[in-house]
């Protein structure tokens, strides 16, 4: 009796010791202003994805995200939302992999988009599930976001109010959310509003959005 009881104790103390390496999803975090209901921020250096609420409060989930090297920062918008998606390689991933075959179906072991995916507005990007769930909290893709199957589908189709909508806003930055000014159409990643060389870009340190100028005009 007093071993079967020491095993429990100490099945509970580990399960406890993994519970606190690493936070279970929807996760729930203060409120942090300026941001829209809806937006999702990505932290690369601790592996999190945040989901603002109604409230401003934020739903946390571990994510694992580019490799040394196919890491980047800036905004996106969700172009597409798709459960169990058909996947082509990248040009980029078949330079790496050349045996991998033009297409892997939706619902395949080998399908690393898992049990859905939201391609985003920038290069071939896309926040999607995954085939190998130990990769998760990891720096293990080609850039894209990746989530547990289970967290991808909640951030897919949770209820009403929660889901991450098609053009929702997306952060993807190397520092932690702060208090952030919302910004109006003519920021954009990396340019000005005019899309020609701005001599005076001025960079929200919160998002890497560029303006043209302090007080937010464009070229005319």
């Amino acid at each position: 009796m007093r071993t079967a009881l020491r095993s429990l104790l100490a099945l509970l103390a580990f399960g406890a010791f993994v519970v606190s390496i690493d936070p279970p999803a929807q996760a729930r975090t203060p409120a942090v202003a300026g941001y829209e209901p809806g937006t999702v921020i990505v932290k690369t250096s601790a592996r999190r994805l945040y989901f603002v609420l109604e409230n401003g409060e934020l739903i946390t989930y571990p994510v694992g995200v580019g490799k040394t090297g196919r890491t980047w920062t800036g905004v996106a918008y969700i172009s597409g939302k798709f459960i169990k998606p058909a996947w082509s390689p990248p040009a980029e991933v078949r330079r790496d992999k050349p045996s991998l075959p033009d297409v892997i179906p939706g619902g395949s072991s080998e399908n690393p988009m898992g049990a859905a995916a939201m391609t985003l507005s920038v290069d071939q990007y896309a926040i999607h599930g995954t085939n190998r769930p130990v990769s998760i909290g990891g720096f293990v893709s080609y850039g894209c976001i990746r989530m547990n199957n289970q967290d991808v589908l909640d951030l897919y189709q949770a209820g009403e109010g929660r889901h991450a909508r098609r053009g929702a806003e997306i952060i993807v930055r190397s520092a932690a959310p702060s208090r952030h000014r919302s910004h109006k159409a003519n920021w954009y990643p990396g340019r000005c509003a005019s899309r020609r060389s701005c001599a005076r870009p001025v960079e929200c340190a919160t998002c890497a959005l560029f303006c043209c100028a302090r007080r937010r005009r464009t070229h005319r």
